[in-house]
């Protein structure tokens, strides 16, 4: 008996929750489609078992966050739909039924919508996956067949997570529902959130105003003040108290202008609307809050996911544009056995071999030191006589290079070749600090044993100045000038016939570690957060690990914004859609007002929109303002041409398309539900 009495509640609860439930759907999905990335032999063939290990370890990482998440999800629907039909169970404790088998009744109903969501889930997990990899061996350039498999692993790691989710919330809610009494249950529809600030209009006032201080500080604060590691946390987690704080306080503030009875309340909707939202808002200030903190997760998240992208489409390939390039501190390096191993192992087109010079002077480095933003946030990175506390970005004197090396290398790049008169000097470096070396040569010469150098351009080609051809920039003059300087160091660079293989740049490192050669001044610039560089540096083999990380990285932020997205814009969608037979009531007195069926969809459109409205909007500035802080030190880092809006604002056009998508879903059910009532 009790077994068909569960199919059929499941069944009606497909119906009625088929938002929680494609939601469960999407969820499993998107576990399955990720945790199959860890088992995946095609993608662990590509990359070695150390560089392989980061996937299994932030997915890992993830999957924690995810399961946290989705427990609360699930623990709240739970509770949702356990308070919704408290009645039904009520009326099964009155006709002798143990709370035992009620509450056995429900985790059955419970799973068997579990069970249907996860089987659908999977089926769309597998479409994912083909999906995700197909992403994955396009951004590596790597050939691969689309085909579609199911590794046992991946299956049983998923339904694991799955299950886990699902039994956090079933033993919390199992337990509870056996203590219920009669009058528990009977009580329990009538139950709301309990208000953080509960008839005390005052209190509720000083708190909205106190979290909109807060917000205030908190941005001014974050443009003009360096955060360390415990400030960040303090910070962020005062924003989010204070994301509460707002919610508990906006009721008061309401309640405040309600009361007051001011003109625009009497126009139109507006009474009807504010008494509808402030009465919602004052039972939901904790799920409002939950919401919006997951939107600002979310869209930050998102909007990294975007910089990783952005950067290995724009900047990683420039980073390394030599297939082989490699530095010596000494001046007459014939880069052995390090060439000859490259010439067993792959087909060489050409090896070219030069000197980078020095002067005994640093003026250069010394202006950039005095003008360059960035080593007024890092001045621990400027030279010193003692930099053991820092990293010094730059070598100790200016780094020069003959101008027919530059050629022949530019050359190699295929770039054409410049010219130099025999008093001038040029500048070749990074394209992030040309304004800074243009204010250089406009107003200094450079002397050089004598020899006043007049500035004659500056050049920003691709040109590895991570500690080869200079760290940041190097001075390009003509070669009777170069050979009246010392020595610096030594590099060679290479370009291949073929494909670059895969173990090559390992071969050459244990070489290195054989040979246990200090580096000593080697210094590669002021690149942070993303920087390649490496005293042996194989184009293809340190582009591929890189890529790897980053696709490893950006695919796990995706994956953690979508599942939090789903299930924010889940708990907004049943509560709305669940509260459409209870505004039955409100509704039908209008409706007898005299508003025809268009006035009517018109109020409910405006209610669902605000209701919608003001979590996504909160969120967005928060997250906004935020965002655009870490884009600008994202750009000056990086040196990526992007404007600074770009980041969160995709990541607000992607999202909020899916936000609006759930708002279309609510309306359309909500009239729905609302009308076979009024029906």
């Amino acid at each position: 008996m009790l077994g068909k009495l569960s199919l059929r509640n499941a069944k009606r609860s497909l119906k009625d929750y088929a938002v929680f439930i494609m939601t469960m759907v999407m969820i499993s999905a998107l576990i399955f489609a990720y945790n199959s990335l860890i088992f995946d032999l095609d993608i662990r063939e590509t990359m070695f078992s150390e560089d392989y290990v980061a996937l299994p370890v932030l997915i890992g990482i993830a999957d924690f966050f995810v399961i946290l998440i989705a427990a609360w999800l699930v623990n709240y629907m739970m509770k949702f739909m356990m308070k919704k039909r408290s009645r039904e169970f009520a009326i099964y404790q009155l006709v002798g039924v143990p709370n035992k088998k009620i509450s056995r009744l429900y985790v059955r109903e419970s799973s068997i919508l579990g069970i249907i969501a996860f089987i659908i889930g999977i089926g769309f997990g597998v479409v994912l996956q083909v999906i995700l990899k197909t992403i994955f061996f396009s951004m590596m350039h790597l050939p691969w067949n689309t085909k579609i498999s199911i590794n046992w692993a991946s299956l049983v790691l998923s339904f694991g997570i799955y299950l886990l989710v699902y039994l956090l919330a079933l033993m919390k809610n199992s337990r509870q529902l056996k203590k219920m009494t009669i009058r528990k249950l009977l009580d329990m529809d009538q139950q709301n959130e309990v208000p953080g600030v509960k008839k005390h209009k005052v209190i509720s006032i000083i708190l909205f105003i106190l979290s909109i201080g807060y917000f205030a500080v908190f941005f001014i604060m974050m443009f003009n003040l360096e955060w360390s590691l415990m400030g960040v946390v303090l910070s962020v987690s005062g924003l989010i108290v204070a994301t509460y704080f707002f919610y508990i306080g906006v009721t008061g503030f309401l309640s405040s202008y309600i009361d007051s009875r001011g003109k625009k309340l009497f126009h139109g909707s507006n009474l009807f609307l504010s008494r509808q939202f402030t009465s919602k808002i004052t039972t939901m200030q904790i799920t409002f809050g939950t919401i919006t903190v997951l939107m600002i997760v979310v869209l930050l998240n998102s909007s990294y996911a975007f910089m990783l992208n952005d950067y290995q489409d724009k900047m990683l390939e420039s980073q390394l544009p030599f297939d082989f390039i490699m530095y010596d501190k000494s001046t007459d390096s014939n880069f052995e056995p390090y060439l000859s191993t490259i010439k067993k192992n792959v087909k060489v087109k050409e090896i070219y071999k030069y000197s980078i010079y020095q002067n005994g002077s640093d003026e250069v480095s010394q202006y950039m030191y005095r003008n360059y933003p960035y080593f007024k946030k890092h001045p621990n990175h400027k030279k010193s006589q003692n930099n053991a506390e820092g990293y010094q970005s730059y070598f100790d004197y200016d780094t020069y290079m003959k101008l027919s090396d530059y050629n022949k290398l530019r050359n190699m790049l295929n770039q054409g070749e410049v010219v130099l008169k025999d008093d001038e000097y040029m500048i070749q470096c990074k394209d992030k600090i040309e304004v800074y070396l243009k204010g250089f040569g406009n107003n200094n010469k450079v002397e050089i044993n004598g020899n006043k150098m007049k500035f004659a351009g500056i050049e920003t080609i691709p040109f590895s100045q991570s500690g080869h051809n200079g760290s940041d920039y190097i001075i390009i003059v003509p070669d009777d000038i170069a050979l009246t300087m010392k020595p610096y160091y030594s590099i060679a660079a290479a370009e291949f016939n073929e494909k670059t293989p895969q173990d090559l740049q390992d071969k050459l490192e244990k070489l290195e570690e054989a040979k246990n050669d200090g580096l000593y001044s080697w210094y590669y610039g002021t690149d942070q957060i993303i920087s390649v560089y490496s005293r042996i540096a194989v184009r293809d083999n340190l582009i591929g690990v890189v890529k790897f990380i980053l696709f490893t990285l950006s695919y796990v932020l995706f994956y953690m914004s979508l599942t939090f997205l789903c299930i924010a814009f889940t708990v907004l969608a049943v509560q709305q859609l669940s509260d459409s037979s209870k505004y039955k009531f409100r509704y039908d007195i209008l409706s007898r007002l005299g508003l025809n069926q268009q006035e009517i969809h018109r109020i409910v459109f405006k209610q669902i929109g605000i209701y919608y409205l003001v979590p996504f909007v909160l969120g967005v500035l928060l997250s906004g303002i935020v965002g655009i802080y870490i884009s600008n030190i994202f750009i000056f880092y990086t040196g990526i041409h992007s404007s600074t809006f770009n980041y969160i604002g995709s990541s607000v056009l992607l999202f909020g398309g899916i936000y609006f998508l759930y708002f279309v879903i609510t309306y359309v059910g909500f009239k729905r539900g609302l009308y076979s009532t009024l029906n």
